[in-house]
């Protein structure tokens, strides 16, 4: 008898350990992404420049909108990790920052991650359920061939 006693005080001992230590994880610091209004990013078509800022401005511009549970550690590493991640692979709020033949690359890329099912990653659909219709995603190819024709016109006339 007194093995179940001692056993359930164990548990009980364990569980308060189990939420200390998550409780202390709370005051690891940790750096967040850049944040900051940017410089408005591509120009692009009004519905479409809408679906970018839903979809990828939380991963790819200084305009993140952090859900409550970016404030939760570990998740909050994890998180701030991702969006770091994302901005080095291209952030909106930079864009004119980079060069013509960048934002080309960028967009190519980005339309192919879409199509591979790479983007958005797995674990921000896992919280955040939006995605990606056909049409929506037709749209953007769209406009991206329709900015590597203008540049190409651009190229044959000077």
């Amino acid at each position: 008898m007194e093995t179940g006693v001692s056993s359930l005080g164990l548990r009980a001992r364990l569980r308060i350990a189990g939420l200390l230590a998550f409780l202390a994880l709370q005051w690891v610091p940790y750096r967040r992404p850049l944040e900051g209004p940017g410089d408005g990013g591509p120009p692009l078509p009004p519905r479409l420049k809408t679906w970018v800022q839903q979809r990828c401005y939380d991963c790819h511009s200084q305009q993140v909108r952090w859900p409550w549970y970016s404030y939760v550690a570990p998740v909050s590493w994890l998180l701030a990790d991702e969006v770091r991640r994302g901005q080095a692979g291209g952030n909106f709020s930079r864009w004119h920052d980079y060069t013509p033949r960048q934002q080309r690359l960028a967009w190519r890329r980005s339309l192919a991650r879409i199509r591979e099912n790479l983007m958005p990653p797995a674990s921000y659909l896992w919280m955040r359920p939006q995605p990606m219709d056909e049409d929506e995603i037709r749209q953007l190819e769209d406009f991206i061939q329709q900015q590597e024709r203008a540049r190409a016109d651009d190229l044959l006339a000077a």
